[in-house]
């Protein structure tokens, strides 16, 4: 079923916001509760780790975006398009674990004129091509059904002859979707993996129907995309990703075959998201051992685990070669 927060929360300077006023509208079991600062929450979540984390998931909070300048986004993107932060999935893996602190709250942003303004500045600033990738920090299909801010994002892009637009999703509700003027210059992409990595995600949509939501959507027109990942090594991985990829090619329109693109982004964690996914996954079976890792500095001084070179480049042949098999043509943007 769609998401159904607990509690809605409004920042009082978001309040007037048509995406307020539709959030408000379409949860009328909720009464909103109005906070003034987007980090004063009244009556926090209180228990243990576990208890906090389910209870942030299951509030939303309507405010507004951090505003400029865009942040960068690669290797997805060229810059981040801020509609939200956090998401009611409850993946272990995420790597929005270490960095949305303790309570991850579901965020909605408002303001899209203002983000739009933004988007309109990089424009002006910078010449050629460039993409916006809207689930960085969130999965904005997960929660289009209350908000409605696709449906005026991707008809706003679909005016723009140099921007692209590009999101990420494990969820299959994509209905306010169809029949926009997206112009062919919105991609949608869908997160596959083997059912061994897809037991680290609960709260999220089955691969069949995300796969059929891949293929209603590329029907109507949008470029479609699947991003694999976390890319895991386990025993039997190579089995798994070679039954994943012809799976796909058989379930999948091939009608989409053409401009189709795969992203390969192998799994990794910092200390802190360790440290956090084990308070809140007290049985957690996520292999986070670091001495099977080699350290990675990130784009903000974070020191990340990731694979070893050696195993990476076998992980990332095989996939490539499995992909170039089963689909002919496409693209795989990057492999990370």
């Amino acid at each position: 079923m769609p998401y159904r927060p607990d509690r809605l929360l409004i920042e009082r300077r978001a309040l007037d916001l048509p995406l307020t006023q539709r959030v408000i509208a379409r949860l009328p079991h909720l009464t909103p509760e109005i906070i003034e600062t987007p980090g004063r929450i009244p009556s926090v979540p209180r228990g243990g780790a576990r208890e906090i984390y389910i209870a942030a998931k299951r509030t939303l909070i309507v405010g507004l975006s951090p505003g400029p300048p865009l942040r960068t986004c690669r290797p997805s993107a060229d810059y981040e398009l801020p509609l939200g932060s956090s998401c009611p999935g409850l993946c272990q893996y995420c790597y929005l674990q270490g960095s949305l602190g303790m309570r991850p709250y579901v965020r909605v942003y408002a303001d899209l004129e203002a983000i739009e303004a933004a988007v309109e500045e990089r424009l002006a600033a910078e010449p050629g091509e460039i993409s916006f990738e809207a689930a960085s920090l969130s999965d904005p299909i997960a929660v289009e059904h209350l908000t409605g801010a696709l449906a005026e994002i991707i008809p706003f892009f679909g005016r723009l002859d140099r921007a692209r637009l590009r999101m990420v999703t494990k969820f299959a509700y994509t209905e306010g979707l169809l029949g926009l003027p997206h112009g062919g210059r919105t991609r949608i992409r869908y997160s596959l993996n083997t059912p061994y990595v897809r037991g680290f995600e609960a709260g999220t949509d089955p691969i069949e129907e995300r796969i059929e939501a891949a293929n209603r959507l590329g029907r109507d027109g949008y470029p479609i995309g699947f991003v694999l990942a976390p890319l895991m090594i386990y025993p039997g991985w190579e089995r798994d990703y070679e039954t994943l990829i012809s799976g796909l090619a058989e379930r999948l329109d091939p009608a989409l075959l053409p401009g189709l693109s795969f992203e390969l982004i192998s799994h990794r964690f910092t200390a802190r998201a360790k440290e956090i996914i084990r308070s809140r996954f007290p049985s957690c079976r996520l292999d986070l051992d670091e001495t099977g890792r080699r350290i990675k500095w990130g784009r903000y001084g974070h020191r990340k685990f990731i694979y070893p070179a050696e195993d990476l480049q076998k992980l990332w042949s095989r996939l490539k070669e499995a992909i170039e098999r089963h689909f002919p043509g496409a693209v795989v943007e990057y492999a990370t």
